[in-house]
């Protein structure tokens, strides 16, 4: 009974682990990096804003919203597709719109019209992944991606 109890954990273990290491289960893992406003994600308000002259209570303002977009960060993985050593996974993300906002109030303005809206808007990324020494890296995003995720594309 416990070479069988045994067995069967060994099975789980090596099928968890494999799970994990899959093109979908690294997106995911790192879409959720953003979620959870990990350390290895940038809040900084310079990806918000090219204003450089804002007072440090502006700025803590700008890192509050950006961590509001990531917190609030919804997204839809869609199938994965994958090529020897390479896979794609499309993934559809819902954020905050603050495009639409920073192109039409001016920089007095802005700050409190970002705080305020809610307005959502949704994006396709499609990540792109390596496989390296059997484990599936998540390569850089492209700018244009990475302005996708704050809502400023």
């Amino acid at each position: 009974m416990k070479k069988i109890i045994s067995i069967l954990l060994l099975i789980l273990f090596i099928t968890g682990c494999n799970l994990s290491n899959t093109p979908i289960a690294k997106t995911e893992e790192y879409l959720n990096k953003y979620q959870m406003l990990d350390k290895s994600i940038d809040t900084s308000y310079t990806n918000l804003t090219n204003n450089t002259n804002l007072t440090n209570n502006e700025q803590k303002k700008y890192e509050k919203l950006i961590k509001k977009q990531y917190r609030n960060l919804v997204y839809e993985i869609k199938e994965e597709s994958i090529n020897g050593t390479t896979a794609t996974v499309p993934v559809k993300i819902k954020v905050i719109n603050y495009k639409k906002i920073i192109d039409k109030y001016n920089n007095k303005e802005v700050l409190t019209k970002l705080q305020n809206t809610k307005e959502k808007i949704t994006y396709t990324i499609n990540f792109t992944l390596t496989k390296k020494h059997d484990t599936w890296i998540i390569n850089n995003l492209s700018k244009e991606d990475k302005l996708k995720l704050l809502g400023i594309k």
